[in-house]
C-alpha cells in the first residue's frame, strides 16, 4: 500500500514538473509578475488596516506668561519662577513683560497676535489685572499673598498640611495653634488650615481682625490664653497683620511661655521664631502650569492653591530654649539655619 502512495506522489510531482517545463518563459514571468503585485497589495492591506493607527503628536500649548517691570530683587523671582516653566514638551512658553504704563488694549492684541492659549500673570496686580483683560482663554495668576476665593491663582502663602505636619514632627505636644489674619486677606487659606490642622490632631484657633486697632486685642487674647507645650503661634501671609510690629512682643510671650511660633517669612526666623517654609520659586513655576492644564482641560475657574513646593528656614537658638534637637536627617532636610555659623 505505501508503494502506491509514494508512486502516486512521484507521479503527480512529474506531471508538475512535467506542466512547467511545457509553460513558456512569458507565461511564468507574467504568473510571477501577478504574485508579486499581489504580495504587495496584502503588504498594503496590512499596514493600512490591520496596524494600529498612530496618531499625531498634539501640538503644543500656547502660554503668554506676563510679568511685570520690578526691582531686580522681584525680577530674578519672575525669571526663576519662568524658568521652571520652561521644559514641558506639551507648554510653549512666551514670557512677555508689562510696567503701569502698558494700554491694556494693546496687551490684549499681543495675546491674539501671538495665539495665546492661556495666560499666567504674575505679582501682585495679577488679579486685578486679569479682570481688566477680561480674556475669553484660561487665565491663572500667581506669586502674590492676595487671592480671592473665586480666582485660578497659586499663593505665595505656604501650604498648611506642611506646615503643620512639621509642627507635630518637633512639638509632638502641641495640640492648638493661634492665627491672627483678615478674612478678606486670608479666609481661603484659613479654610484650608482648618482641615489641615484637624488631620493633625490640631485645633485652630483664628482670630479675626477687621482694622489694625483689632490687633492689639487679639495679641492679648493670646497672651492671655497661651500655655506652655500647649499651644503654638502662626504667622500667615496677611498684608494686614503687620508682623513688623507685632513681632517683638509675640517673641517676649513665646519666650516666656515656651510657645512654638512658626510662619512663611525667613526674616522672622533670623528674628527668634522656631521655623518658615516658604516656596520654591522654581516649583511654583510648575504648579502654575498644571493649574493651567487644569483650566483648559476642565473649563471651569479653579480654587486658590497655597504653594506646595517649599523650602524651609529653622532657628537653631530658639529649638535650644525649647528643648527641641534635630537629628541629622532632619537636619538635611533645612534650606537655612540661623544664626548663621
Amino acid at each position: 500500500m505505501k508503494h502506491v502512495e509514494i508512486t502516486i506522489n512521484f507521479l503527480n510531482i512529474s506531471h508538475w514538473s512535467c506542466y512547467m517545463g511545457l509553460m513558456t518563459r512569458k507565461q511564468q514571468s507574467i504568473r510571477t509578475h501577478v504574485a508579486i503585485r499581489l504580495l504587495m497589495v496584502l503588504a498594503i492591506l496590512y499596514a493600512t488596516v490591520l496596524l494600529p493607527v498612530r496618531a499625531s503628536p498634539p501640538l503644543p500649548v500656547k502660554v503668554i506668561v506676563l510679568y511685570p517691570e520690578a526691582s531686580p530683587v522681584h525680577a530674578r523671582l519672575y525669571q526663576i519662577i519662568i524658568k521652571g516653566m520652561q521644559g514641558d514638551n506639551e507648554m510653549v512658553i512666551m514670557p512677555h513683560q508689562f510696567n503701569q504704563h502698558t494700554n491694556k488694549e494693546e496687551l490684549k492684541n499681543r495675546i491674539s497676535k501671538k495665539q495665546g492659549q492661556a495666560v499666567i500673570i504674575l505679582g501682585k496686580t495679577g488679579i486685578s489685572l486679569s479682570i481688566e483683560l477680561n480674556l475669553d482663554i484660561p487665565v491663572v495668576t500667581g506669586a502674590h499673598i492676595l487671592t480671592r476665593q473665586n480666582r485660578s491663582s497659586v499663593s505665595l502663602a505656604a501650604d498648611p498640611g506642611q506646615m503643620f505636619r512639621k509642627l507635630k514632627q518637633l512639638s509632638p505636644k502641641v495640640r492648638r495653634v493661634f492665627v491672627i489674619h483678615n478674612e478678606m486677606n486670608s479666609g481661603w487659606l484659613i479654610k484650608l488650615a482648618t482641615i489641615a490642622a484637624r488631620k493633625q490632631g490640631l485645633k485652630l484657633e483664628p482670630l479675626v481682625i477687621d482694622t489694625p486697632n483689632d490687633i492689639t486685642g487679639a495679641f492679648h487674647m493670646i497672651q492671655k490664653k497661651a500655655q506652655k507645650d500647649r499651644d503654638a503661634i502662626w504667622l500667615p501671609l496677611d498684608p494686614a497683620v503687620p508682623t513688623r510690629v507685632v513681632l517683638p512682643e509675640l517673641l517676649k510671650v513665646a519666650w516666656k511661655k515656651d510657645l512654638v511660633i512658626f510662619g512663611n517669612n525667613p526674616l522672622d526666623v533670623k528674628k527668634g521664631i522656631l521655623f518658615a517654609m516658604y516656596p520654591d520659586y522654581i516649583n511654583i513655576g510648575k504648579q502654575l502650569l498644571t493649574m493651567v492644564q487644569s483650566r483648559i482641560k476642565n473649563k471651569t475657574v479653579s480654587q486658590p492653591e497655597a504653594s506646595r513646593y517649599l523650602k524651609m528656614a529653622f532657628n537653631n537658638r530658639t529649638a535650644l530654649h525649647l528643648g527641641i534637637m534635630l537629628d541629622s536627617q532632619q537636619l538635611e532636610q533645612i534650606n537655612l539655619i540661623y544664626p548663621r555659623r
